[in-house]
């Protein structure tokens, strides 16, 4: 303690890791988090074939690849790092991001403390606290795939931070290694561009001046990067999402407003975080509004440009913010989507604003010994609050459900949500409340095939076959060139008893997209419903001929020769069957019958012990095995499978009659009458005939 005490060293460290710290504390629920597999964790981490590997080959893809819209290979080598760490496992990734948001933390509070010239560390602490703690950025950092963010983020910090020591020494080593860290930041997202004007600003609050020759040419590379970076970043996006980059359509002036709605927004939100989602939909806004809005952004636009003199510290802030979101206010058509705002966007840009906060404290406390008591308490309270506010906006990023219900809980009549929501409940069994949720899709937007789509698959589920009929039914007369919705559609028809109907879908299906092998195991199977085996088997075939790892299509297949008594052509494809799907129960009780049929009862027998190894309730397995022990004279055994038989199904009358027959063989033809008679009440036809002549 006394070493603390008396040396300044200390003192200082632990004022600079106290912003950091505090955040670690408040993400701490951070680790019990899942991926938010529908809200692109699936397309960043789950499913990216470019981050399953960090060779060099993988790692020059990324440099030589869009992906997603974006060019940010340090990004995708980024999560590439993490993936070959611990695979799919949530932990890692949620602590990458942690870790570069508490360095982003620690940059600023060296960033603003070298902006502000202040000596005390009120106005950086002040500043990189509110940063660090901000529930704007949740988004930011519970976001596992919006890694890009983060990482330009630390590179375009530490650029800029490199620059004001470069201007106030004149290191040339140092103005390199800035516009070296600004490269780095455009590669990991071109968001980083404005960072060329941001260092314009810079030279303004520094006193410099502009058109020096010295200034233009030292400029000259960063700006070549950024619009270097913004040609990039448009390409980019029209190579995944064509020439017409906006999904919103509205014309200038609407956007005008949108813009104006949320500049004002961002900059209301950093410091009162009330109705924060994930989603911002776009609503109707009146003209009156939207006239408010903007004016209202334009005049804080306004007042930073008066102050830039009067004021400099509070014009630098609010520039700042305002050039660093100044393109993600979609004015313009990228970035594309259908929401007007998002958190996320704040991110690099609030600490311009928190820079003026942290300003405003400092001014307050230096005010006389009763303000600074009443500043503190009020200080404390206003951060114990975001605090709080902010580590439970982490738990809402846990899972799918809670940040799908929270998009809810703001907007009641978000499609999107529900339509997410639903397929994270469909996914994990939840089939009711799945059903519920594309039910709210169809209601708040009639028009939306998907949910028909969705709702219909969950009735597939639950077996509701007319209802999954009548759902795809109207998916397809919404969207009719969709192949995927025709096949569905023939498999509600199929399993609903409508083979016809069923055969025109499936056919649709195939003209629309001929690839597709389940279509035609699909309509092998309708084939098959209506006897027509030999067309079955063409199908089954067709669908083999598409993936020759199609076990179901092999079963499938087995089974139609098996009709048609082709007793090796059904062995061969059971056998395949079984060899893709070693747990295929059904295989390996068919292949038996091949078997028995063939004349070998002992791999018959081993078959039908394999089945029901497998699946220890199989009746049929039970059945079959039962008749082959009854034929080969092995009565008791047999005896013990047809009981067992029926125990699983008691209403079973050809188990019955076998069980009338091995009784009556082991002497007991009182109760093996019984047996038959019930067979033979249940209208099984050859117990019948056998009453008459064994039971008279």
């Amino acid at each position: 303690m006394v070493l603390f005490r008396n040396n300044p060293g200390y003192k200082h460290f632990f004022r600079h890791l106290a912003a950091p710290l505090l955040t670690f504390l408040v993400y701490i629920p951070l680790f019990r988090n899942n991926f938010i597999s529908s809200w692109d964790d699936d397309r960043y981490i789950l499913n990216n074939p470019h981050i399953m590997s960090l060779d060099a080959g993988a790692i020059s893809g990324m440099f030589s690849t869009y992906y997603d819209g974006h060019y940010h290979p340090l990004t995708l080598v980024s999560l590439a790092f993490d993936f070959a760490i611990a695979g799919k496992d949530p932990v890692i990734f949620h602590f990458h991001n942690l870790l570069l948001h508490l360095i982003n933390t620690l940059l600023v509070f060296f960033l603003v403390k070298r902006l502000s010239k202040s000596s005390r560390n009120i106005i950086p602490g002040v500043a990189a606290l509110l940063f660090g703690i901000s529930a704007m950025h949740v988004e930011s950092v519970a976001w596992a795939a919006e890694r890009k963010n983060l990482l330009f983020s630390a590179f375009f910090f530490g650029s800029l931070l490199l620059y004001l020591k470069y201007i106030s020494s004149h290191k040339l080593n140092l103005y390199v290694a800035s516009l070296a860290l600004f490269l780095l930041s455009l590669l990991s997202k071109a968001s980083a561009l404005t960072l060329a004007p941001t260092v314009l600003l810079i030279d303004y609050f520094a006193g410099r001046n502009l058109l020096s020759r010295k200034v233009m040419a030292e400029k000259a590379p960063f700006f070549l990067l950024a619009i270097t970076a913004g040609l990039v970043a448009i390409l980019a996006q029209k190579h995944t999402w064509g020439e017409n980059l906006s999904q919103n359509y509205y014309p200038f002036a609407e956007r005008l407003f949108y813009a104006g709605k949320a500049l004002t927004l961002y900059a209301v939100k950093l410091f009162v975080p009330a109705g924060l989602s994930a989603f911002y939909p776009y609503t109707e806004i009146s003209v009156v509004t939207g006239v408010a809005y903007t004016a209202l952004a334009a005049g804080m636009i306004f007042f930073a440009l008066l102050l830039l003199k009067k004021s400099p510290i509070v014009g630098f802030g609010i520039m700042f913010f305002f050039i660093n979101i100044s393109l993600l206010l979609k004015l313009f058509e990228v970035p594309a989507g259908d929401y007007f705002m998002a958190d996320r966007y704040s991110y690099a840009a609030s600490a311009g604003l928190f820079l003026i906060a942290g300003y405003g404290v400092d001014r307050l406390l230096n005010s006389g010994k009763i303000l600074r008591i009443v500043v503190l308490g009020l200080l404390g309270i206003y951060f114990l609050m975001v605090f709080l506010h902010t580590m439970n906006r982490v738990t809402l990023w846990k899972t799918d459900e809670s940040f799908y219900s929270d998009i809810i809980d703001k907007y009641p009549d978000e499609s999107v949500a529900y339509l997410n929501r639903g397929a994270y409940r469909k996914e994990n069994g939840n089939l009711r409340g799945a059903l519920a949720d594309f039910s709210a899709v169809i209601r708040h937007t009639p028009g939306n095939y998907k949910g028909y789509a969705n709702r219909a698959a969950v009735y597939l589920q639950l077996s509701d076959n007319e209802k999954a009929a009548k759902d795809y039914m109207k998916a397809v007369k919404l969207r009719p060139g969709r192949d995927e919705l025709y096949g569905s559609l023939g498999l509600a028809l199929l399993r609903q008893g409508d083979y016809r109907e069923a055969l025109t879908r499936l056919d649709t299906a195939i003209l629309l997209n001929p690839s597709v092998p389940e279509y035609y195991n699909n309509r092998g199977n309708a084939w098959y419903a209506a006897r027509e085996y030999q067309k079955a088997i063409a199908d089954y075939s067709l669908a083999i001929l598409k993936d020759s790892l199609y076990a179901n299509a092999l079963f499938n297949r087995g089974i139609a020769f098996l009709n048609l008594n082709n007793l090796v052509q059904a062995e061969t494809d059971f056998s395949e069957a079984i060899r893709l799907n070693p747990r295929n129960a059904e295989a390996f009780m068919n292949r038996a019958i091949v078997w028995s049929r063939q004349g070998a009862p002992e791999k018959a027998f081993a078959d039908y012990d394999k089945a029901i190894a497998i699946h220890p309730g199989y009746t049929e397995a039970y059945l079959n095995r039962g008749v082959d022990l009854y034929r080969s004279g092995k009565l008791n055994e047999a005896l013990d499978d047809l009981n067992k038989t029926l125990s699983l199904n008691p209403n079973l009358a050809p188990a019955y009659y076998f069980r009338g027959l091995t009784l009556i063989a082991l002497g007991k033809k009182e109760q093996g009458c019984n047996d038959i008679t019930t067979a033979s009440n249940s209208g099984f036809y050859p117990a019948l005939s056998e009453l008459t002549i064994l039971c008279k």
